[in-house]
C-alpha cells in the first residue's frame, strides 16, 4: 500500500572485506529479496573509492533487517557503528562529526544575560586592536591557528592512495595520516586505472 515505508538495514561489502553499513527506506516489504536490483547500495568518499577500485558489480549488498519502525532499525545501526568500528580501518562508514557545545550554541543565536552582554561590552572598550590596530606576533599566531583548526583537514594512506576530508572536530581513522598524499607516493597509484562508473551506478551510490 502506497505511503507505508519500510526502513531496511543492509551491509555492503568490497571484495577486500570492507564494508558500508546503512539504512534505506523503501515501500516495497520485499526490498533485496525479490531478485530485483538494489536502487541504494550506501554512500561516502570510502565507499565509492571501493567502487571505482573494483566496480560497482564487484560489491555485495546483503539485507540484515527489514522494519516499519525506523527507531528500531536506527538503534541496530548504532549498535553496529561502535566506536571501535568505526576506526576499525574496513569499515567504509564516516565518522559521525561530534557537536561543539560552543560552536552551536554560538550559531543558533542563543541569548546572552545581560550580564554576558555588559562583560563582552567591556571587554570591546578595552580592545586596542578593535579598530583595525597591529595585532603582535603572537596574536596574529594565535588567530591563524584558531582558524586553521575550524577548516576541514585532508588525510591520505600511504598504501592504498586514499585520500578523505574530516571536518575539524571529526576524529583521524585508523592507518590515515594528516595531510594530502605525498608526491611521491602519487605516481604509484596514478597507473592504477580505477573502474569507470555509469550514471546508473553513481545513482545507486547518492544519499537516499
Amino acid at each position: 500500500m502506497a505511503g507505508i515505508y519500510f526502513y531496511v538495514l543492509f551491509k555492503t561489502t568490497a571484495p577486500d572485506g570492507s564494508s558500508f553499513f546503512g539504512i534505506h527506506r523503501t515501500e516495497n516489504p520485499a526490498y533485496g529479496q525479490d531478485g530485483q536490483p538494489l536502487s541504494y547500495i550506501g554512500n561516502g568518499p570510502k565507499l565509492q573509492a571501493k567502487a571505482r577500485q573494483f566496480g560497482i558489480e564487484r560489491l555485495v549488498t546483503d539485507i540484515l533487517y527489514v522494519s516499519g519502525d525506523y527507531a528500531d532499525v536506527s538503534r541496530r545501526l548504532d549498535n553496529i557503528l561502535t566506536p571501535a568500528t568505526l576506526a576499525d580501518p574496513r569499515c567504509l562508514n564516516m565518522p559521525r562529526a561530534e557537536t561543539n557545545a560552543k560552536i552551536s550554541e554560538a550559531l543558533t543565536g542563543k541569548s546572552k544575560s545581560e550580564e554576558h552582554k555588559a562583560a563582552i561590552g567591556e571587554s570591546m572598550l578595552n580592545n586596542q586592536n578593535r579598530l583595525g590596530a597591529v595585532t603582535s606576533e603572537e596574536t596574529k599566531q594565535a588567530i591563524s591557528e584558531a582558524h586553521a583548526s575550524n577548516k576541514p583537514k585532508w588525510y591520505h594512506k600511504k598504501d592504498t592512495g586514499e585520500e578523505i576530508q574530516l571536518e575539524a572536530d571529526e576524529e583521524a581513522l585508523t592507518g590515515f595520516e594528516l595531510g594530502r598524499l605525498p608526491k611521491e607516493f602519487k605516481k604509484n597509484f596514478k597507473a592504477k586505472n580505477p573502474v569507470p562508473m555509469s550514471d546508473a551506478d553513481r545513482a545507486r551510490m547518492m544519499k537516499d
